[in-house]
């Protein structure tokens, strides 16, 4: 099995061998094989971009390499569809707690059965101090008063029919997690075996797996977009829900980013693939659902399991710089650009020369403090030293067109605002002359 090492730490290793190197039906047959080794703690294969995740006892890496390298692919064995596993093993759990719940009970002496109400009852206690440490009212503390009033009061049979349902509990939403996580996972997966690929003024059907970064390919009316590229002619309406979450389709013309799973409404484009089918955004989704790298926690809280992947360095500059520009309607900054303002800070880190999966530590540094600081072409900051202080500008911006909608809002909330807040409305607009060194800037609806 012929692979590249695209994330290696001690102890964990993700390999890609390429989009559809192995069949959606193969991977539970090559996690099996894999773990058939001592050494392996966990593995995780995805088909959609070839992916391997695995954990393993850091001691043994090259002996891990080397019997991947000698797995075939074309005798690994096909085995149903995941979800089947999942009801099975859903079914499984659930008989071996009814089978612990109401046979065993009925064979232990009582005083085991009392120490197993402490046992049971102990994580969910334990989560309900750390919740009352932390000053949340939550239901692990509502489950741990709830167990520990009734061990208190020697309810043990209680105790264990509710720790019983909490696992049942616990249990159903596992399932259900894992249930949704594969149905969705599925449903970005690009089902696509050929595309269009352009050489010079004609066109051939060839595989997916063979194109690369730099080719040509075509995308006409109906169809999906299988790699991340750049347009180089034509214009489209694709509609980028898959990625976005947006419904209205955006148009993409010539130099304009199109990406893996997106569909092409209406219009033709050529794009010129930037990203292989094993390495583009939607792949990296999936992979991120089915290895599970967003905590739980995480995924119920925040919008953090959106996100298809971590910021690169252009990706900072855009929404620290570009984008805010853009939004106030700025036409003299937020660019490199000949006739716009040289604002500019120059940092100590090579984007080319260094990983952030590994090397975190030093673009912390390396952004911690600027190595020159440029304001209005004036060098204020050189090797990393103050030189030069200027007065700071306040720049703002007066939206003109939008009064009235501005007026209706106020009316709106002013009753509320007056009944309920401490603070007149008049100390909240900033005054002039609280603003020094000001820049207007004028944007019309």
């Amino acid at each position: 099995m012929k692979f590249k090492i695209v994330h290696d730490t001690p102890g964990r290793i993700r390999l890609r061998c390429g989009g559809y190197y192995f069949d959606k039906n193969q991977e539970k047959s090559l996690e099996k094989t894999i773990l058939s080794e001592h050494y392996v703690d966990s593995v995780k294969a995805k088909s959609v971009n070839g992916g391997i995740l695995i954990t393993y006892q850091s001691d043994y890496r090259q002996e891990l390499l080397n019997y991947i390298k000698g797995i075939k692919q074309n005798q690994l064995a096909a085995v149903e569809d995941e979800s089947e596993d999942i009801q099975a093993d859903f079914k499984n759990e659930i008989i071996k707690m009814l089978i612990k719940r109401f046979v065993l009970r009925r064979i232990l002496p009582y005083p085991v059965r009392v120490a197993m109400a402490y046992f049971k009852a102990f994580p969910y206690v334990k989560k309900a101090v750390g919740s009352v440490l932390n000053l949340r009212a939550d239901v692990a503390l509502l489950d741990g008063v709830a167990l520990g009033t009734a061990l208190s009061r020697g309810m043990y049979s209680e105790v264990n029919s509710i720790t019983f349902l909490l696992g049942v509990s616990e249990l159903l939403e596992e399932y259900t997690r894992k249930r949704t996580k594969n149905a969705l996972a599925d449903s970005l997966a690009m089902k696509i075996d050929t595309v269009w690929k352009k050489n010079g003024e004609n066109e051939e059907q060839v595989p997916i797996s063979t194109v690369k970064e730099g080719d040509f390919v075509v995308f006409r009316d109906g169809a999906m977009i299988t790699f991340d590229g750049v347009v180089v002619s034509g214009q489209a309406s694709v509609n980028e829900a898959s990625m976005t979450g947006e419904s209205v389709a955006a148009v993409k013309d010539k130099d304009s980013t199109v990406y893996a799973g997106t569909v092409v409404e209406a219009g033709n484009i050529v794009i010129k693939v930037s990203a292989a089918a094993d390495n583009t955004r939607i792949s990296n989704i999936i992979e991120m659902i089915e290895n599970g790298e967003v905590h739980k926690w995480v995924q119920k809280r925040t919008a953090l399991p959106t996100l298809d992947r971590e910021y690169d360095f252009n990706d900072i500059a855009i929404i620290t710089r570009a984008a805010p520009a853009k939004i106030y309607g700025f036409r003299d900054r937020g660019a490199l650009t000949p006739g716009y303002k040289a604002d500019i800070a120059v940092y100590d880190i090579n984007p080319n020369e260094i990983d952030p999966s590994r090397q975190y530590a030093e673009i912390e540094k390396g952004f911690s403090l600027a190595d020159y600081t440029i304001k209005d072409g004036q060098i204020l900051v050189k090797d990393k030293e103050i030189v030069k202080v200027k007065e700071s500008q306040n720049i703002w911006v007066n939206v003109q067109g939008y009064e009235h909608e501005e007026q209706n809002v106020i009316n709106k909330i002013m009753p509320f605002f007056t009944q309920y807040y401490s603070v007149k409305w008049e100390n909240y607009p900033v005054h002039d002359h609280y603003v020094s060194n000001p820049i207007r800037v004028d944007v019309k609806r």
